[in-house]
């Protein structure tokens, strides 16, 4: 283990997160200011004292943000098929990709290494049917696409717009869940209907509902979607990395033992 430079050290271009969001860093930022970076960066040597980012990539960007002149590395030698692989790996054991950073992740090894759905589930530790599921969201239409990556639809809504033949019924039925706040559930409704109109589809809001959902995300600081038939139903709350979901159960966890329990009537 070595301790260099950050001029040193050049991103991957294996590296399957194509957006940072920054604000997610901020307790990973904290915990680093005060004891410092305790796992470290993963590299190949380039050239002398020259590396490139294999795995770490938050750490080092958590590291710049810091003002940290030197990071802690370790040295290895990987082909390039292991670099996508490992960055892609420790991504999905962090939770830390989109779902279309992910499938392109997976295209990446299909094209680039000429690697079969059954070799990539292998590899990565998914089932084949994930790994299939996932390269389909490649196919929808580009502002479907664009939507699913700044999290405005959800994997489980993207996939079963997949399931509309067209892409005109798939921007349709996108925009009615943009439009009306579809669940997966309601979408699924539509659709086995045996015939139906995009224009005849109506969700009435509920506005207690919605109001209930504005206090839970104020609270908890993500998105939250209540779902209510009758007087059953669940609530869906959404994380996006382990560290977020740690702070949810927190915040939660918190609430209860202060008696500040948001109450709700269903």
């Amino acid at each position: 283990m070595l301790e260099v430079e950050i001029s040193k050290i050049k991103p991957s271009p294996w590296q399957p997160r194509e957006n940072f969001d920054i604000s997610k860093l901020e307790e990973l930022i904290a915990s680093i200011k005060i004891h410092g970076i305790i796992e470290p960066l993963v590299v190949t040597e380039k050239e002398k004292d020259k590396y490139e980012l294999i795995v770490g990539h938050r750490r080092l960007e958590a590291a710049k943000i810091l003002g940290f002149e030197k990071v802690p590395i370790i040295i290895r030698e990987a082909k390039e098929q292991e670099k996508l692989e490992l960055a892609l790996v420790e991504n999905l054991q962090r939770r830390d990709l989109n779902a279309l950073e992910r499938a392109r992740a997976y295209q990446k090894l299909q094209k680039e290494f000429n690697l079969s759905q059954i070799e990539i589930a292998q590899r990565i530790g998914k089932a084949r049917a994930t790994i299939a599921n996932s390269l389909r969201l490649l196919d929808l239409p580009e502002e479907i696409k664009r939507a699913l990556a700044e999290g405005k639809i959800s994997e489980g809504q993207a996939k079963v717009i997949l399931s509309f033949k067209t892409s005109k019924e798939q921007v349709n039925i996108y925009k009615k869940i943009i439009q009306s706040g579809l669940t997966v559930r309601e979408i699924e409704r539509i659709k086995s209907k045996k015939s139906f109109s995009f224009d005849e589809i109506k969700i009435e809001k509920d506005f207690e509902l919605q109001d209930k959902e504005t206090r839970l995300r104020e609270v908890l600081g993500t998105k939250v979607k209540i779902e209510k038939q009758k007087e059953k139903g669940q609530i869906i709350i959404d994380f996006y990395s382990e560290e977020e979901l740690e702070e949810i159960v927190k915040k939660i966890v918190s609430s209860i033992n202060k008696n500040q329990m948001i109450d709700f009537e269903f």
